[in-house]
């Protein structure tokens, strides 16, 4: 079904169409102009030589020549008018397609946003100065857990937090950010079992002094069990 717009262009068209008939139909037809030259009567026992003014002075007497001219040449303001009415109409009815057709065009670009194929929604704008390139097309990141994760990490990146990666174990998710550790402890707390943190912040020596519970200063030690995050409640995807 046609809308407004197109409705509006049809009708111009048509009207166009219209006039360039009327115009066309209403052009004055050739005309056959006929030019009659007379010969003067001479009596047969008269010779002239030919003149230049009459080529055909040796007809015979009483004879009268006629030359048929054709003067059928199209009007110039005629030929114009039609002309630039035959281009209007085309810029007219051509430039409508392409107009319509840039502008459906257009709007198809602007509709089409990139959609996560695992149910979380339109992918999240990536920060000009988040450290990690993201391409949402690649294996890892079609993955749901990986796109969970990049996720996490973009948006605590836009909270503030230097986040370096994310580590990512039964549906929790801890954020890797230096100057914070998780350690993994025996059920009775006696055990030291494992850390997770930034590479730079779980050197032997800052192991042995958390096992000894002499923890540095500028560390954060955090329980791995009890802490973390929960990606469906932190992303609204529930």
């Amino acid at each position: 079904m046609l809308n407004r717009k197109q409705v509006l262009t049809v009708a111009g068209i048509l009207i166009l169409v219209s006039i360039a008939i009327f115009l066309m139909s209403h052009q004055t037809p050739p005309e056959t102009v006929v030019i009659y030259k007379a010969v003067e009567f001479t009596p047969k026992t008269e010779k002239r030589a030919p003149s230049a003014s009459h080529p055909n002075s040796n007809v015979e007497m009483g004879a009268i020549v006629s030359e048929d001219v054709d003067v059928s040449a199209p009007h110039t303001d005629d030929a114009v008018e039609s002309t630039e009415t035959a281009l209007l109409l085309d810029e007219l009815f051509f430039g409508e397609i392409l107009d319509e057709t840039e502008s459906e065009d257009t709007e198809a670009e602007e509709e089409i946003v990139p959609v996560s194929p695992h149910g979380f929604g339109p992918y999240p704008e990536v920060p000009a100065d988040f450290p990690i390139d993201v391409n949402w097309s690649t294996y890892e990141t079609k993955q749901p857990v990986f796109e969970l994760m990049t996720r996490v990490q973009i948006k605590l990146w836009e909270q503030g937090h230097n986040v370096t990666g994310i580590s990512h174990e039964n549906g929790v998710m801890h954020p890797i950010i230096r100057g914070t550790v998780y350690i993994e402890w025996s059920r009775d707390g006696k055990e030291f079992l494992g850390i997770t943190g930034h590479p730079e912040d779980m050197s032997d020596a800052v192991v042995d002094q958390i096992e000894s519970g002499n923890i540095p200063t500028w560390l954060t030690v955090q329980n791995f069990y009890t802490t973390g995050i929960d990606p469906y409640q932190f992303l609204d995807l529930q």
